[in-house]
């Protein structure tokens, strides 16, 4: 399986402003991920599991951040709707991503959306969850709905 890495502009302008040394550790983590394809794995299916795993899904250092919606049928009581890892710096920075399978092309996408101040990380979550949502007509008052629910369980990085 192949591995694919992708990032927006504002993640090449954060990337751009760290110290070398910074920047370097950044290269580092990404190098490591891509690298990591059993990590990758994992990640991938504690995503595709949900919600059997818990909502804050943790391996190794990277964490899974779910939003989901309530649904009338009982059976199937949430419904995922979007998934993005965090994974921490020992800088005080972490890192906002998402990691998406690609069955039919054989590879994982590794997009990279920012690199934000840990303690900035729910505020940058809530903008880069709309932007994602912004097409969806309930997109927005789902974010609205669930952000109580968001900053109780997920507002801590592990």
């Amino acid at each position: 399986m192949d591995v694919l890495i992708e990032s927006t502009k504002k993640f090449e302008d954060d990337l751009s402003k760290l110290s070398d040394k910074h920047h370097n550790q950044v290269v580092q983590i990404i190098n490591q991920l891509a690298e990591d394809k059993e990590e990758l794995a994992v990640l991938v299916k504690a995503k595709a599991g949900w919600p059997d795993n818990p909502k804050h899904k943790n391996h190794h250092h990277v964490s899974l951040i779910t939003i989901g919606q309530k649904e009338p049928d009982p059976d199937n009581e949430w419904e995922q709707i979007l998934s993005l890892y965090a994974t921490k710096m020992d800088m005080g920075l972490t890192i906002i991503l998402s990691i998406d399978e690609d069955p039919i092309f054989d590879q994982i996408i590794l997009t990279f959306f920012t690199i934000v101040k840990t303690d900035e990380f729910l505020i940058a979550f809530m903008d880069i969850s709309g932007l994602l949502l912004k097409d969806m007509r309930w997109g927005r008052k789902l974010l609205k709905d669930m952000g109580q629910q968001i900053i109780r369980e997920n507002a801590q990085i592990s």
